[in-house]
């Protein structure tokens, strides 16, 4: 990890980071087994096996601007962030039985191939204003995009594929994700004697789209996509609270708040 911050002078200021790691994990187990009959009787044994290679890498770059003015407290924040990741993986399961009773003998193979990728940018600015010694007024925008690929190759060997691997359709993917979320916000907040409170409003755009690229099936959503969505992307909070002798605070607040549905 590598940061760097830079005075401009003494109100304004660049803070640059940079990170990267990455990482292998390779493991090798093995299961044995046996199938017992009521009166613990065997009549079958086998072995399972697993062995799995998978790695990965990430980057994170950062750059954040940020202005202070001579009223203590008031401050600008743009910060812009850029996330990017890829992985791959192998596993093969292998799984072997023995039937004594009919002295038959199976070894069945899976292996899965697997690779993901995916991409997240992230803008934002912050401002806040202290009014007076006990009021503040904060507000801002967010901006974030996210775009995630990832591939899953199944593929099963047995006596019924005639010991040649083919591919499993149901355990299989292939599919693409983009997903968007606009926000703005603004938030009051005061003290009056031993009462404080707050309140708030967000508002936010959301987009989301998830594609099976191999299958021909996809699941979207978009608000506000009318006038009707606009109640469904508001999200008041209002806080308040009350002080009493040795350090006791009585706190009571309502906030809505969203999960968003996904792929």
């Amino acid at each position: 990890r590598l940061g760097i911050d830079y005075n401009i002078n003494n109100r304004n200021s660049l803070s640059f980071s940079q990170m990267g790691m990455m990482g292998a994990f390779k493991t090798n187990d093995k299961q044995s087994y046996e199938f017992l009959s009521s009166n613990n009787t065997g009549y079958a044994k086998g072995t399972q096996t697993n062995i799995s290679n998978a790695g990965f890498w990430n980057i994170n770059s950062q750059l954040i601007y940020k202005r202070t003015y001579p009223k203590p407290g008031k401050e600008l924040t743009i910060d812009g962030s850029f996330n990017y990741n890829q992985g791959k993986n192998d596993y093969l399961f292998s799984m072997y039985d023995n039937f004594y009773s009919i002295n038959s003998e199976n070894t069945s193979y899976q292996k899965n191939d697997g690779e993901s990728r995916g991409g997240m940018t992230t803008v934002q600015m912050d401002y806040v204003n202290p009014l007076t010694d006990t009021s503040k007024l904060e507000w801002g925008i967010r901006s974030n995009i996210k775009q995630t690929f990832q591939k899953n190759v199944t593929q099963n060997n047995n006596v019924f594929t005639n010991n040649v691997f083919v591919k499993d359709t149901f355990m299989s993917n292939n599919y693409a994700i983009d997903d968007m979320v606009n926000g703005a916000y603004i938030n009051y907040s005061n003290k009056f004697k031993k009462w404080g409170y707050q309140a708030g409003l967000r508002f936010e755009q959301s987009y989301y789209f998830g594609n099976i690229l191999d299958k021909d099936s996809s699941f979207s959503y978009n608000y506000p996509s009318k006038p009707d969505n606009i109640l469904k992307s508001l999200f008041p909070g209002i806080y308040f609270s009350r002080k009493f002798k040795n350090n006791q605070e009585f706190q009571i607040n309502f906030s809505r708040k969203i999960e968003r549905p996904n792929f």
